[in-house]
């Protein structure tokens, strides 16, 4: 994807208004279904999450951080068009930088230690 191809599909997305509000109702309930799971191992104090295709505005992990209960996510994106902005949007954002690790790959070729596994996903189709 071009950079113009990247951003004008984040923005249909933000834009479409009963797709968000299906993610808004749709995590808190992801994250209770999983949360006791998640706390029961050791050193951990909530959901982790991983955002496959997570886009250069980071809109289903920032989503997910406000929804409270998640520890940390993996945003994962293959698309190198993508991240000047998520780096600029990271420096800016001191929550998101405390909590975020963006891994600029595709999901296939992501390996994550075991300790850092998800919990839950999300993924914009």
């Amino acid at each position: 994807l071009n950079d113009t191809a990247s951003a004008s599909s984040t923005s249909v997305m933000l834009q479409d208004t009963v797709r968000m509000a299906a993610y808004r109702s749709g995590v808190p309930l992801a994250t209770a279904a999983v949360k006791k799971a998640a706390a029961a191992q050791p050193g951990r104090s909530g959901v982790v999450w991983l955002d496959i295709g997570c886009g250069h505005n980071l809109p289903l992990t920032q989503l997910v951080l406000e929804s409270g209960d998640a520890e940390h996510v993996h945003a994962i994106e293959g698309n190198d068009v993508a991240y000047p902005h998520m780096d600029r949007l990271l420096a800016s954002k001191d929550t998101l930088r405390r909590r975020v690790t963006v891994h600029r790959a595709l999901s296939t070729d992501v390996n994550l230690d075991f300790d850092a596994r998800g919990d839950a996903l999300i993924h914009e189709l």
